[in-house]
């Protein structure tokens, strides 16, 4: 059994003070990186401070417990290895994309004209939108401005390393303006079309034919291609923010960020290096928003469990998955937990059950505490389930983790062969008493390449087990990503059907499966909260049968033209994709109208201005957030009359004090005579 441990110790877990997996996901083979530089965070220590100064790396970032650098995965490797720093991060997302009439019915299309009590129109004019995505086709006539040039002020693609490495952060390449509109810029978005129906959702100008506009149709936009086989991704989009917010403040512009990407996996509470990362960018500066897609499975059935511990000794059964998961045959359990050490105060074992009609218990492991013995290098736990006759029916290992606070980790139980189970039938038991709080994630469908194991939810009444009355039942809440979703600073946004339909570029109608009415939330839209309480999603905005520009290499595929528009130039997706770039528009409107504003401003303006029908209900809830996104009224928030006020009025002659009367604080006063003052003489 030794010999298998150290098998699985090399694949990935020999690091401290880090998010780890006892089975990783599959991703690239890291030999395959070892000459790339990549983003790297480790832990803020003076030790770690002087490994970056003797070895002249850059410091890309420092947060409160993280220091950002880029550097070799070699290098880094050897690095820790020897011991010359410690507390690496290394990130196993499995990063995925999360992806007209939305403008109207998100009463944008009334700011676009400055109607309903504005006073001018607005469309994002002046204001960035950074799009961190799979790309964009700039050729694209709905990026371009009037006289053919471009609108993407900036294009950072990190799938290759030159011509134009970025110096600060060592890997990837950018193109300017100049380079785009001059046509040597090599990197496209080719092959997909996602990043370009997210961009065109926020920032379309309707150019290519008069339709499809989008929210913020005269932004700029800097794009960033992301590479999903970098080591390290998540940090890789914190450092894709703080280049977009950089450039920004070098043109003197506030910006908003769309990430419709999205990893499922992870302690779903905004508390990794990459959402600290971000939340300390907003917070640095106002002019800064952030708004994210929360994800799409939420049709993918009860795979979180939350269990409340008490002296009562309560359980969950975990199904074995005929298909297989990453431990790497049929019918083996893997699920993924998460606790704070506050609520680590209880024991757990495992068992296995016969199923109905029996539901006896044909083996079990001991009790075990659920902190003991955990370390920051994580420590893997495996015992036998022997059934009454002393012969092994699987193995359950634990792997746990202490960081930041948390235990994480990994539950599996198989073969320790790699063999199946002995029997797909059983209930396996995870079961606890003491006092505590912890969470688990399954989902065999949420990821298919990451499969995960699923959940009894089909349990017998307490005349038949009376220890059912203690059963942790799953449920569909915690299904949004992790990472900077979960974060309170960043505008999560949940998915409602846009349209029922649309005429296809073969002349074909159109019409969605689902039996959901338009402004209905979609089936598949994640729902919150985050593992801490907060509400997420935090808005929802129109995102399923959504209809965006395209990239040439998608529209000029004849097997896609059943998903495109009549007019050829626009490709139907959907998802919390196109929804969050939705919002990403409101927010560049909204800071046209008021630079200034911080994160929160939009925040508080954005939930408390929002749409609550018969269909969101009782707000703020756990599916549509506060609400559905309303352009106008969250505009109007930064919109409020002055009045001046004087003693009986404002009369010619003498002198006579006036003051202003607004239910907002200016950033800037200034009166006919120059004065910058509160009050006049």
């Amino acid at each position: 059994m030794k010999y298998i441990l150290s098998l699985f110790l090399l694949m990935g877990i020999s690091t401290v003070q880090c998010q780890k997996y006892f089975f990783p996901p599959t991703k690239a083979s890291s030999s395959a990186q070892d000459s790339k530089i990549g983003p790297y965070s480790i832990a803020k220590t003076e030790n770690n401070k002087r490994f970056i100064t003797e070895n002249d790396l850059t410091l890309v970032f420092e947060s409160q417990n993280w220091l950002f650098v880029n550097a070799e995965s070699s290098f880094m490797e050897a690095s820790e290895k020897n011991g010359t720093v410690s507390g690496v991060f290394h990130d196993l997302s499995i990063p995925q994309v999360l992806t007209d009439s939305a403008v109207i019915q998100h009463q944008a299309d009334q700011v676009h004209a400055g109607f309903g009590g504005l006073d001018t129109s607005y469309t994002g004019k002046g204001v960035i939108i950074g799009v961190i995505d799979q790309g964009i086709d700039y050729n694209h006539p709905d990026f371009q401005n009037p006289d053919g040039s471009t609108r993407v002020l900036r294009y950072w693609d990190h799938s290759v390393n030159g011509p134009n490495i970025p110096s600060e952060y060592g890997y990837g390449c950018v193109w300017n303006e100049t380079d785009i509109n001059t046509g040597i810029c090599t990197s496209i978005e080719s092959g997909s079309t996602h990043g370009t129906n997210v961009a065109g959702m926020a920032a379309s100008n309707a150019s290519a034919n008069g339709t499809n506009i989008g929210f913020a149709p005269e932004a700029s936009l800097i794009v960033v291609e992301t590479d999903f086989s970098i080591n390290n991704w998540s940090i890789s989009i914190a450092e894709a923010c703080d280049y977009i917010f950089k450039v920004a403040d070098s043109l003197n512009m506030p910006a908003v960020i769309n990430i419709s990407l999205g990893s499922y996996y992870g302690t779903h509470d905004g508390l990794d290096p990459a959402s600290e990362m971000i939340d300390s960018l907003l917070n640095a500066k106002e002019g800064r928003i952030v708004v994210c897609a929360a994800g799409n499975s939420g049709k993918e059935g009860p795979y979180h469990v939350r269990g409340e511990v008490t002296q009562d000794t309560s359980f969950v059964w975990m199904l074995p998955n005929p298909t297989g998961t990453a431990v790497g045959s049929i019918n083996t359990i893997l699920l993924e937990f998460c606790t704070d050490t506050v609520n680590s105060d209880f024991f757990f074992s495992f068992s296995a059950d016969r199923p109905a009609p029996y539901y006896d218990s044909r083996g079990r492991t001991q009790y075990h505490h659920f902190s003991e013995g955990v370390t920051t290098d994580g420590t893997v736990l495996e015992e036998p389930i022997l059934n009454n006759n002393g012969e092994v029916i699987a193995h359950a290992f634990i792997y746990r983790q202490l960081l930041r606070g948390q235990i994480t980790g990994q539950i599996a139980v198989f073969d320790p062969g790699f063999a199946p189970i002995d029997s797909s039938s059983y209930l396996f038991r995870f079961q606890t008493y003491g006092t505590g709080l912890y969470d688990l994630w399954g989902g065999a469908n949420v990821v298919p390449t990451f499969t995960h194991s699923e959940f009894e939810t089909n349990i017998p009444d307490s005349t038949v087990l009376p220890d059912i009355v203690h059963y942790h039942m799953p449920d569909t809440l915690q299904t949004i990503v992790d990472n900077w979703n979960c974060s309170e600073h960043v505008i999560s946004v949940g998915n409602i059907k846009n349209r029922m339909g649309h005429t296809n570029f073969n002349g074909e109608e159109y019409i969605g499966p689902t039996p959901i009415h338009v402004g209905e939330l979609a089936l598949t839209s994640s729902k919150g909260p985050n593992r801490m309480g907060a509400i997420k999603p935090d808005i929802s905005a129109s995102g399923d049968i959504s209809l965006s520009s395209g990239s040439f290499s998608w529209l000029n595929n004849p097997a896609n033209y059943g998903s495109m528009d009549e007019g050829g130039l626009h490709v139907r997706n959907g998802g919390t994709s196109m929804a969050s770039p939705a919002v990403a528009g409101i927010a560049a409107l909204y800071l046209q109208k008021c630079s200034k504003a911080t994160h929160l401003d939009f925040k508080s303006d954005l939930t408390n201005n929002s749409i609550v029908d018969t269909f969101t209900n009782v707000t703020p809830n756990f599916a549509y957030g506060y609400g559905k996104a309303d352009a106008l009224n969250t505009v109007l928030a930064k919109h409020q009359s002055v009045t001046i006020d004087g003693p009986n009025g404002i009369c010619p002659g003498g002198s006579i004090d006036l003051s202003f009367v607004s239910g907002m604080n200016p950033t800037l006063i200034q009166w006919s005579n120059g004065s910058n003052a509160s009050t006049i003489v």
